[in-house]
């Protein structure tokens, strides 16, 4: 019970380079800065304790962190701010990002990476139900898709709305209603830590199941999220394409 409290605790709770940092919620002096290109935002949960430090160089990202309490956890990634938004059904169906993870996370806390999407976000937050969207694509977890699922099903009473196959795998993809929008999850049925994910099979069995086609695509990042009792360190590499709606083919050779 304590793995499932660890997920969805944070789940319901839900840049500078010096270290450690001591940062409020989502301040937005959190962003890291790296080549002109990349940024790293972070979120802390108001119940996060102990220590992080984070150094961001082009696209690869390194978090060192010790979480200390039963609740709380952080969220970073690599993301980018110069991308021209455009709405969701503008959204190629060939747009992709590239990761690489390396997860050395020790302790009874969860962790869930992959590609996170934000629609709607920031303006259109809080001014109706569902009036923004935090969505996620899991492609490695602490724990197995079938564990994962069964959280999602049974604290949220997730819904199951199909699978889609692509990038070499298969992904099952959950739905329900969260705070004041509604979440999206794909979950890669085979987990890995190095690839390339496409996003649109994804998005498009997200909109034939309610996510609004119309409200504005704010974007892609490599990320992930920890909860609960977790100490070590993260690499992460991501690429991110410059267009939204015409991306060019990304390289995903990763050192």
């Amino acid at each position: 019970m304590r793995e499932a409290k660890a997920v969805i605790g944070f789940l319901a709770a839900s840049a500078c380079q010096s270290a450690p940092e001591v940062l409020a919620p989502n301040d937005q002096a959190a962003r890291l800065s790296g080549d002109g290109v990349y940024v790293a935002p972070l979120w802390l949960s108001e119940d996060f304790e102990g220590s992080h430090e984070r150094s961001l160089s082009g696209g690869t990202l390194l978090l060192t962190m010790m979480q200390t309490a039963e609740e709380g956890g952080l969220d970073t990634a690599i993301a980018r701010d110069d991308v021209p938004l455009v709405p969701v059904v503008e959204v190629a169906d060939a747009l992709s990002v590239c990761f690489s993870y390396d997860v050395q996370l020790e302790g009874e806390g969860r962790w869930w990476a992959g590609p996170k999407i934000s629609v709607g976000w920031n303006t259109e937050a809080g001014e109706e139900t569902a009036g923004w969207y935090e969505t996620y694509v899991v492609e490695t977890a602490a724990i197995p898709p079938d564990m994962l699922e069964g959280q999602l099903t049974s604290f949220f009473g997730a819904q199951f709305i199909g699978t889609t196959r692509h990038d070499g795998g298969v992904y099952r993809h959950f739905t329900f209603p969260f705070s004041e929008w509604q979440q999206f999850w794909a979950i890669r049925q085979d987990y890995r830590v190095q690839g390339e994910t496409t996003l649109g099979p994804i998005l498009n069995l997200w909109q034939d199941n309610g996510l609004p086609s119309e409200k504005r695509f704010d974007g892609v990042k490599v990320n992930i999220e920890t909860y609960g009792p977790v100490t070590g360190t993260v690499l992460i590499e991501g690429r991110i394409p410059p267009s939204y709606a015409a991306p060019p083919e990304l390289e995903c050779a990763f050192p």
